[in-house]
């Protein structure tokens, strides 16, 4: 039900096995998505035989902000006022150089 909203996937013949002595590991790629706010979450997966679950594992995933987003975000929270000059000062500069490319001659 909450596949088409992202919120769980199911992923046949995704996973990736390798034995280790007498551990199985494995290994699912999924696509995260992007609307997923930083925190953590709760990974579990499933291995399902013959219909029925024979084996669960979980582990927790830390999603963080990184790059020029973290960045912003942080210059946002510690120092609004720098934060709200410059957003006014881009503002005013993307509307000059549009001015610019617009202007009749």
């Amino acid at each position: 039900m909450k596949e088409t909203s992202r919120l769980y996937a199911i992923s046949p013949k995704t996973v990736a096995m390798a034995k280790t002595g007498n551990f199985e590991k494995y290994a699912v790629e999924i696509d995260w998505p992007y609307q997923a706010p930083p925190g953590q979450y709760k990974a579990i997966a499933y291995e399902v035989k013959d219909m029925k679950v024979s084996d669960v594992a979980q582990t927790n995933i830390t999603v963080e902000q990184d790059g020029i987003v973290k960045a912003i975000s942080t210059m946002a929270r510690r120092n609004g006022a720098l934060y709200g000059a410059l957003s006014i000062i881009i503002a005013l500069a993307v509307g000059f150089g549009i001015s610019l490319v617009f202007k009749k001659i």
